[in-house]
């Protein structure tokens, strides 16, 4: 039988606020790990999904979180979408808790900042990183390193749809990314033209000035007119070396990606947020496709 949640010692602000949320009693993870949490003791967890393995480790922290601005916990996560669950755990108790500090840092997040001050950080791992620097960790009290499988041995993301058809792929899509030497652009975007809607993004790495081309290439075509967006690259987001025949090795992620968006008229804040959410960088933005290709 489970052991009801006042077993714990929390404070009472915290027992009432995980009520309200109807929590009462703790599950099996919860029953052995919160209560060596927290003493502060070092675990290495396993538990199944959905067995309330985040709420296991976000008790301690938010029961001991102090009144100031130092950082007193850092979150790992392996993915931008398992960051941005967190935050919206994060927002309901801010909400019901207590108004403390959080900031998460992901792939495709601004990189201008030159600080970051929070109560606790949430980011992935390249970012956690590449930001380093910009944290101040000497009070810094709980790292946790969540879905650390995945971290350590990576996996595979579910492919939705894999073509040949070049109608169906390109209907398939709103945002498209084109990855190939710039000699077969324009010999790859003739055969995409038929099928372009409006609304649709062609992300091209590298952009060599493919804006300006396949931009004059759309114009010149029976589908002049389209509302179609161009988006330069300068390169690839992976630092990569040729390994073999067919083989490259990945050594990590550039810091960051210059690109720019033609016609600029487009560069609304809108499509920059659908640019960034496919980027797994940081992106810094160009004023034009002659800037990217120089």
């Amino acid at each position: 039988m489970s052991l009801p949640l006042g077993s714990i010692n929390i404070s009472n602000k915290l027992f009432n606020t995980l009520k309200s949320m109807g929590i009462k009693y703790l599950s099996p993870i919860q029953e052995k790990a919160c209560p060596l949490l927290l003493k502060n003791e070092s675990l290495i967890c396993k538990a199944p999904t959905g067995s309330g393995k985040t709420l296991t480790y976000l008790i301690p922290i938010l029961n001991d979180l102090e009144d100031d601005s130092r950082t007193e916990a850092v979150i790992i996560l392996p993915t931008k979408v398992l960051c941005n669950q967190l935050e919206v755990i994060l927002k309901e108790f801010k909400k019901k808790f207590h108004p403390f500090s959080y900031s998460s840092i992901s792939e495709g997040t601004s990189s201008s900042r030159t600080k970051i001050n929070a109560k606790i950080i949430i980011s992935t791992p390249s970012q956690f990183l590449f930001n380093l620097e910009k944290m101040n960790l000497k009070y810094l009290k709980r790292l946790i390193v969540d879905e650390g499988d995945m971290i350590l041995f990576g996996g595979f993301e579910k492919i939705a749809r894999a073509t040949t058809d070049m109608e169906e792929a390109v209907s398939f899509a709103d945002t498209m990314v084109m990855i190939c030497p710039s000699f077969a652009q324009e010999i790859l975007f003739a055969e995409m033209i038929p099928f372009l809607r409006d609304g649709q993004i062609l992300i091209v790495m590298p952009g060599n000035f493919a804006g300006l081309v396949l931009h004059e290439m759309l114009e010149k075509s029976d589908r002049a007119g389209l509302e179609f967006t161009f988006v330069d690259a300068i390169s690839i987001p992976w630092a990569t070396r040729l390994n073999g025949p067919a083989q490259i090795c990945i050594m990590g992620l550039k810091k960051f990606m210059p690109l720019s968006i033609f016609p600029g008229s487009h560069a609304t804040e809108q499509l920059k947020k659908q640019v960034e959410e496919v980027m797994p960088i940081p992106v810094r933005y160009l004023e034009s496709p002659l800037r990217a290709g120089l």
